[in-house]
């Protein structure tokens, strides 16, 4: 359709797979990692839920 999809608010590596299938230019995901107890663990969390996703 001409244009680039964005995913934002609420998101967690759980439910990325909603979005399997289509074809999601970025996910905005704030307070799942900043308030997270261990931030860079939830970082890593959606980045292996990405790439299995949409590898």
């Amino acid at each position: 359709m001409g244009f680039k999809v964005s995913v934002t608010g609420g998101v967690k590596p759980e439910v990325l797979k909603l979005f399997e299938g289509v074809d999601v230019y970025t996910f905005i995901a704030g307070r799942a990692i900043t308030n997270a107890d261990d931030p860079h663990a939830a970082a890593q969390s959606f980045r292996d839920e990405i790439n299995r996703i949409w590898k």
